[in-house]
């Protein structure tokens, strides 16, 4: 059995039991950088000096957000930290006319992408 064969299969066997057994946990507010492009009037926005405190000067992880097509970024300290700082670590930005949807992905069944195997 190939490799990735093998993987994809774990990977659905994952996500499979995880519609069935693992409980979500909503992902913790992550408030927009000031520059910002799409915000709407209950996002919180961080201030040029709380990013300044926040970032500069310390090792950062950028991460493109990519849901369904490039919508922007996240920007993380690089350091571990706990769930409940989570605020104090991380924020993003958002380009303007980025894709939204009534349905929250907490609520939505889990759809393996069945990427063809090469």
């Amino acid at each position: 059995m190939k490799i990735s064969k093998m993987l994809r299969e774990l990977i659905r066997s994952i996500i499979k039991e995880s519609n069935q057994s693992v409980s979500r946990k909503k992902y913790p507010r992550t408030f927009h950088l000031p520059w910002s492009e799409s915000k709407t009037e209950d996002d919180k926005t961080l201030s040029p000096q709380q990013v300044e405190k926040m970032f500069v000067g310390k090792q950062v992880v950028v991460t493109e957000k990519l849901d369904g097509e490039a919508e922007g970024y996240v920007i993380r300290t690089e350091s571990g930290f706990p769930m409940s700082n989570f605020g104090r670590h991380a924020a993003k930005f958002v380009r303007k006319g980025h894709v939204q949807t009534k349905d929250h992905w907490m609520h939505t069944k889990i759809v393996p992408n069945r990427l063809k195997e090469r």
